[in-house]
């Protein structure tokens, strides 16, 4: 399975770190996303069903309706005057200060959850240390003139066109080795604007051990494809790999959850004062 682009090259060189501990899903109706599993809190609320549907959240037709030209500038406006705080003060729209440099840091403009507007992404991924690390999709609201946390998580994700969204995890320190990075299967919930969490993925390659950290052995009985790998799809709230499923269950769960959903190709853009002038003009809307 194929490694995802520079970042995870980043994420690979980290696997000498502490293992984590046990991982828990993220609070379900949370705009917030914590990745790595020390930093994950417990879900407090109903989990949403982990099948999302299959088709894309933009019109049939593939033509997503247009804001008017002046509503657009104002909401560029409102993205740009957030980046330049950020690139001056390392603050975000809530208060919270950032680490690092945020000049070394990246955004994007793409209306990823396809409600007809652009959203804001910002990217924290070369943050001096990985606990730092974090992406922010911002969405503007136009009544209230303020800018909307829609989705804050680890900075390797996949956006998809039916509004579902892969978010690796900071770690792979478990036994899925190359045949799976673990991740989290979000779906956005156009009813509150916001990315609610469905499940997360992990896998067990035997080329790794043939026993579990529990001394379990692996569950050959499941893997009736003869992979070697097993996969473990946990909807529940906290971490639970004692339902392993051949490679064919997960790919069916796969297909239910993304069907023939497109991955998006959201362009980043470095932050610079000059990419963040580009964005209030209206340029790169």
């Amino acid at each position: 399975m194929k490694k995802r682009n520079t970042l995870l090259t980043v994420l690979a060189l980290c696997l000498a770190l502490t293992a984590c501990g046990s991982r828990t899903a993220p609070a379900a109706e949370s705009s917030a996303v914590a990745p790595a599993p020390a930093a994950s809190a417990p879900a407090d609320n109903a989990l949403p069903d982990s099948s999302a549907p299959a088709e894309s959240v933009f019109p049939d037709s593939g033509v997503r309706p247009d804001m008017p030209e002046e509503d657009r500038l104002v909401m560029a406006g409102a993205y740009a005057d957030m980046l330049e705080t950020l690139l001056q003060t390392n603050t975000l729209p809530d208060g919270r200060e950032l680490a690092g440099d945020m000049g070394e840091q990246c955004f994007a403009l793409y209306d990823v959850d396809g409600d007809g507007a652009e959203e804001l992404i910002f990217s924290n991924g070369n943050a001096p240390c990985m606990a730092d690390m974090a992406a922010f999709v911002y969405g503007y609201d136009a009544d209230t003139e303020s800018l909307r946390l829609e989705l804050e998580c680890f900075p390797a994700m996949d956006f998809y066109d039916n509004g579902a969204v892969k978010v690796l995890w900071s770690h792979n320190q478990g036994l899925a080795g190359d045949s799976l990075w673990p991740y989290d299967l979000l779906q956005y919930d156009a009813e509150t604007d916001s990315y609610r969490w469905s499940a997360m993925v992990d896998a067990w390659d035997r080329t790794l051990r043939d026993t579990n950290e529990a001394g379990e052995p692996f569950p050959a009985e499941v893997d009736v494809s003869g992979t070697g790998v097993v996969y473990f799809i946990m909807t529940g709230k906290e971490y639970d790999t004692s339902h392993p499923v051949d490679v064919t269950e997960y790919e069916a769960w796969e297909q239910s959850v993304l069907g023939g959903a497109e991955k998006l190709d959201v362009i980043y853009r470095e932050m610079t004062e000059d990419n963040i002038a580009r964005l209030r003009s209206g340029e790169l809307c």
